[in-house]
């Protein structure tokens, strides 16, 4: 066991080889969403490095000035990468739009199956009670969709338009049938 000491003055024992992480989890959830890295004894570590001995800790987020500073550095690293590479590998772009696939469908098949569980305890009046609902909150999803985003959309593309005096005839005749507001 380990002893990390937080910058409170607490002091609590983790197993040896514990990471920041860890941690964080270990206190909250949420905390270890926003996790980005940890001062460890005074030095920022990545947050999945793990701590072999007694330390303080500090947990780093983005209203750390340390953390956004990781984030930056580990951002212009991954940047820096994309640019140098000569060619984008296609291989592990099809890999990872496969997981991605993959992943979505799982989620979809852990909600069909939650909602079919959570189906199979309601009452016939709860179910008439739950499709009515959803049934108002997509058509105040709809409503709140083409209220909002095409007049600000379409006001933006006309302002982009006008400032444009290189603009196909094609452009300039969508401006001209798009409604004005």
């Amino acid at each position: 066991m380990i002893k990390i000491t937080f910058p409170d003055g607490a002091v609590r024992e983790y197993p040896y080889g514990s990471t920041a992480l860890d941690i964080a989890k270990s206190i909250s959830e949420g905390l270890a969403r926003k996790v980005l890295a940890a001062n460890v004894n005074g030095l920022v570590w990545d947050a999945t490095r793990p701590i072999l001995e007694d330390s303080t800790l500090k947990l780093l987020t983005w209203s750390d000035t340390e953390g956004k500073s990781t984030f930056w550095h580990s951002s212009a690293h991954l940047l820096a990468e994309a640019v140098e590479s000569p060619t984008p590998n296609e291989t592990l772009i099809v890999q990872r739009s496969h997981e991605l696939a993959d992943a979505q469908a799982t989620t979809i098949r852990l909600r069909s199956l939650a909602e079919s569980r959570i189906l199979q305890v309601m009452t016939p009046e709860q179910r008439i009670m739950l499709r009515e609902m959803r049934r108002q909150n997509q058509a105040l999803r709809r409503q709140a969709n083409q209220q909002q985003l095409p007049g600000r959309m379409l006001g933006q593309r006309r302002q982009a338009l006008q400032r444009n005096p290189n603009a196909t005839s094609g452009q300039r005749k969508l401006q001209r049938q798009a409604p004005k507001r």
